[in-house]
């Protein structure tokens, strides 16, 4: 029987907060191919009116995390998924 292999190459994983005040803020990666790589988030114990967000992958080696305004301060989780 033989067994395929993984097709994940890494995961990176983190929970970074945008303070209030702020609209952006960046996380560091351990580098990447940004184009065998996917970004999964969530905000960490959201509440009604929050602002909207939105996390992107501005290079290899930096993520970076925006909201729609600055009126509070958020905490984002994030997953950094590369392929082979």
């Amino acid at each position: 029987m033989s067994y395929a292999r993984s097709v994940i190459k890494s995961i990176q994983t983190g929970d970074t907060t945008i303070a209030h005040g702020d609209t952006s803020t960046t996380a560091s990666l351990t580098s990447v191919s940004t184009s065998k790589t996917f970004v999964n988030f969530r905000m960490v114990g959201s509440t009604a009116g929050d602002p909207p967000f939105f996390v992107g992958l501005a290079n290899a080696t930096t993520l970076t995390l925006y909201k729609s305004a600055a009126t509070t301060a958020i905490t984002i989780r994030w997953q950094v998924l590369e392929f082979y």
